[in-house]
């Protein structure tokens, strides 16, 4: 192969590596969970999120008892907790192994990757700092055990699709965070992002929901197995414009803007 070839294929590798390897919903920035309020964090709330990132091809794993590593660039085994630090926005954490020191951060940010253009619910962050050498940083994109990456968005993700200015990206960016969210069947973080009050509609009886607590108290009736799966199953180019309202999953959820906030505003159990 030409050597000039040789030199831009490794130019442009290193560009998508490192500095453009994934994209950010929005502004992610990750030194904003050590400036907010945080805790120091049970190591249950990590356990089951991998971190994943590429050029090089890195993958992390967290576990109960440490943080497992696979990177061409590092056989070092498991590392140990040092610490873990927990806020609203995500996770710091820091592990040792042989003299080498791990810092990832976990954003509660939805980011895609620039390789399969797959939307996950988290981005990351990876330092690595070996003896005697400068620190690496390698960016990608997290999740937990039980959830999986979503698809790609349509391409008229500008289009303005609700009032209020709001574009498909903005519908398309709720869809994905409700749908993470029903995978790790974690309603409390789904009540936290919403407005309400919220309606819903059953054969038995319609009802009112108006305030977090009371949507996590019923959070296994308003989300059955059946309403779950018409949610996992809905597709972007599926959703549809009713009045003042967005359809989703065939109308079993109804979204509208709320002081200037995308919201569910209907659950249908019909």
């Amino acid at each position: 192969m030409n050597f000039i070839i040789k030199i831009k294929i490794i130019a442009i590798a290193f560009i998508i590596g490192h500095i453009c390897p994934v994209i950010m919903q929005g502004k992610t920035n990750f030194g904003v969970i050590l400036e907010n309020t945080s805790t120091v964090a049970n190591v249950n709330e990590i356990v089951g999120l991998s971190a994943i990132g590429y050029i090089p091809l890195w993958r992390v794993a967290l576990t109960k008892d440490g943080i497992d590593v696979g990177m061409s660039t590092m056989q070092t085994g498991k590392f140990q907790y040092q610490s873990i630090v927990s806020s609203e926005t995500g996770w710091v954490i820091e592990a040792q192994n042989q003299g080498v020191k791990l810092n990832l951060i976990i954003t509660k940010a939805p980011a895609v990757c620039t390789m399969s253009k797959q939307w996950y619910p988290y981005a990351s962050k990876l330092t690595v700092k070996k003896p005697g050498k400068a620190e690496r940083v390698y960016y990608g994109t997290a999740i937990r055990n039980n959830q999986k990456p979503l698809p790609p968005h349509p391409t008229n993700s500008k289009e303005v699709l609700v009032s209020g200015g709001l574009k498909n990206k903005d519908v398309y960016s709720f869809i994905d965070m409700l749908k993470f969210c029903v995978m790790d069947n974690d309603f409390k973080t789904l009540s936290t992002k919403l407005v309400y009050p919220i309606r819903y509609n059953s054969n038995s009886a319609n009802s009112v929901l108006n305030s977090e607590k009371k949507f996590c108290q019923q959070s296994k009736d308003l989300f059955s197995q059946e309403i779950k799966q018409a949610i996992l199953s809905c597709k972007y180019d599926e959703i549809y414009k009713s009045g003042n309202s967005i359809g989703v999953a065939g109308g079993v959820i109804m979204l509208e803007v709320k002081s200037g906030k995308l919201t569910i505003a209907t659950i249908n159990k019909n």
